[in-house]
């Protein structure tokens, strides 16, 4: 009896951790979504700008996160962007929001 309580109790923390992580992915892949979805709204020309650091930040965060949920794509993932100090404009990311648009659907395809 005691064998089978310990073996459903594992099976019970077993289930709660992936619907824990289930939950992770789906919050992952919305957020994912938000931010090509928001890309996908601009222009030609805005998707030719360069963002600024906190949308490099809001990416670079992204990509830990699913990283951080799903180990195994690390190999697989596209870099993180990097920020430098732009002359009169400010913190700039170095790669326009269209690459963030690839690397972000690389990723949504990644966890899908």
């Amino acid at each position: 009896i005691t064998k089978i309580c310990c073996l459903l109790a594992l099976e019970s923390i077993s289930t709660r951790l992936n619907l824990k992580m289930t939950e992770t992915k789906q919050r992952l892949i919305k957020k994912l979504l938000g931010l090509i979805q928001s890309i996908e709204t601009m222009t030609n020309e805005e998707k030719t700008s360069y963002p600024t650091d906190a949308f490099g930040d809001d990416y670079n965060r992204l990509r830990s996160m699913v990283i951080e949920s799903e180990p195994e794509l690390e190999r697989f993932m596209p870099p993180e962007v990097e920020v430098y100090e732009s002359a009169g404009m400010g913190r700039l990311t170095t790669q326009k929001f269209g690459e963030i648009h690839v690397f972000s659907s690389q990723i949504y395809q990644l966890l899908s």
